[in-house]
């Protein structure tokens, strides 16, 4: 006996019933503590070696009779029987499977769900995500009652394999939004897109002052500037094919002056009008008025800028030993406007004590440029058609088509706040001026609309602003204002639709970029040159 104890002991699996399967189960359970023993689950013939290496039976009936009471206790409780047990395992792990199986659906669902409400809450999401938010929530609702409607054999499977790789991907892009968004990386490549455009159409963005803005320099940029903006912006090339090539150079502060000048006798100050990034330096109308009176005159001129902007510039960049002369350049078009938003972002400061940045602010969201990428027109193979002007003009006996890019408003237009801000603009002009013994005027340019009035065949597609506008009081207003603080003031209006009658000229580029052309500034220099004698 001693000896049998200290053979090991083998359990063999033919596969035979499943109560033979539970009762070796039950053995193995009660003698798996022993070094001595060795189990395998689910045997049937439960033997042990004897001295000759034969196998003899381990089990006698007395053992197999104290163990049945057992095993029949447990298919008493259900748990398994000799015809039930393989069907209560496949029926676990059914149940298992069918639960993973909407889990799965269920996260997946939810995912997208969340997908197309959670960017909503953003605003440099908001506007764009609200087309894919419908649908994508529609997509998380009916792919959570797909699991409960696609448990079949033949696509469980495939159901499933989608709604986790659907659950992997919602992770991974909300990942990456994250990521995006924490690095600071610009999807939009903003800055790389704005440095292709030449100087002339970027906004300025070096801070100078408490809330103003300059541009950087030194800068140079060669190329025709009109032409190759409408290229960039994928408008047709023909309309300005005959532009000539020109070198572009703006000085250590920004503007368009030849590089050293260190004295100068006038300065003037303006916006797009003023700078003209277009023209050659020796055509702005500062440097025709400069030859014809003689005088050293500095452009303070930068497109996207307003009075407020332009007085600082006369009061940090326009005064020299020699200057006795400044003139703001008012132009109606958009001025009242910007002097708005500039008033705006100078009380802004006033109160909070923080400073605007001009740098241009990335695209940090990749959903954002996944929603651009899905919402962008497909584009044409060949470039889109130009679109039509709104009005036509008759000059030395052409038809020209034309575009008003602003619409010249009334005196009675402005509103209570904003004509506040104008007397407040004027009163710190006339006092600065006063202050330091310099002559201050105010030049009014008129839009195209209110130089060609009379002269006009409107198309279809003009707005109705434009069709109906009628000249408006605001030079007159204006000018009695400016007076009144002590100021100058010439209007131009007069003398551009003079010589748009007598000299039969077109003055202002005809589409797209109506500022004034070559001829233009010329009878501009004329005018204040006159004036100014």
């Amino acid at each position: 006996m001693g000896a049998e104890s200290e053979q090991p002991i083998h359990i063999r699996t033919p596969a035979r019933d499943g109560r033979v399967k539970a009762l070796a189960r039950a053995f193995v359970v009660r003698f798996r503590g022993k070094g001595n023993q060795a189990t395998a689950i689910g045997s049937v013939d439960i033997q042990r070696l004897d001295a000759h290496g034969d196998h003899e039976p381990v089990c006698s009936r007395r053992r197999e009779s104290a163990l049945i009471p057992a095993f029949d206790g447990a298919r008493w409780r259900g748990l398994t029987s000799a015809t039930t047990e393989p069907r209560f395992m496949e029926k676990a792990a059914a149940m298992h499977s069918r639960r993973l199986h909407r889990g799965l659906h269920v996260i997946a669902g939810a995912l997208l769900v969340g997908l197309g409400l959670v960017p909503t809450c953003f605003l440099d999401l908001a506007g764009c995500w609200l087309s894919l938010r419908d649908p994508l929530v529609e997509s998380g609702c009916i792919f959570i009652l797909l699991g409960w409607v696609t448990y079949r054999p033949p696509i469980a499977r495939a159901s499933a394999g989608l709604a986790l790789g659907i659950s992997l991907s919602v992770l991974g892009l909300g990942a990456a939004e994250c990521l995006g968004r924490w690095i600071r990386f610009d999807f939009r490549k903003t800055e790389a897109t704005l440095r292709r455009l030449p100087p002339y159409y970027r906004k300025p963005t070096v801070l100078t002052g408490d809330v103003f803005f300059r541009r950087p320099g030194p800068e140079r940029w060669k190329g025709r500037v009109i032409e190759h903006t409408l290229r960039e912006l994928g408008i047709g090339e023909d309309l300005y094919a005959d532009e000539l090539e020109i070198t572009v150079h703006y000085d250590a502060q920004g503007f368009r002056n030849p590089a050293g000048l260190a004295d100068w006798d006038m300065a003037v100050a303006g916006d797009s009008f003023t700078e003209l990034g277009f023209l050659p330096e020796d055509l702005l109308f500062t440097s025709l008025l400069g030859r014809r009176l003689g005088l050293r005159v500095k452009n303070l001129g930068v497109s996207h800028t307003g009075p407020l902007t332009q007085l600082h510039y006369l009061e940090m960049y326009g005064q020299a030993p020699s200057t006795r002369r400044v003139a703001i350049m008012f132009f109606e078009g958009n001025d009242l406007q910007d002097l708005e938003v500039e008033s705006h972002r100078l009380r802004w400061f006033q109160q909070t004590g923080k400073r605007p940045s001009g740098q241009p602010k990335p695209q940090c969201s990749l959903l954002r440029a996944i929603c651009d990428l899905v919402l962008r027109p497909v584009p044409h193979a060949v470039p889109a058609a130009t679109p039509g002007p709104d009005a036509c003009l008759d000059v030395a006996g052409k038809r020209i088509a034309v575009d008003f890019g602003s619409v010249p408003v009334a005196a009675s237009d402005i509103n209570p706040r904003l004509r506040e801000a104008l007397d407040d603009f004027l009163v710190r002009y006339s006092g600065w001026a006063r202050e330091r013994g310099l002559e201050a005027w105010l030049f009014y340019l008129p839009a195209p609309l209110r130089v060609w009035q009379g002269r006009l065949d409107f198309t279809e597609q003009a707005p109705e602003q434009v069709r109906l506008w009628q000249p408006t009081d605001l030079p007159d207003h204006l000018g009695e204002i400016v007076q009144a603080r002590g100021l100058r003031f010439c209007d131009l209006t007069p003398a551009l639709i003079e010589a748009t009658r007598t000299r039969e000229a077109l003055l202002f580029n005809p589409r797209f970029d109506t500022h004034l052309n070559a001829a233009g500034s010329a009878v501009v220099a004329e005018t204040m040159a006159r004036v100014l004698e």
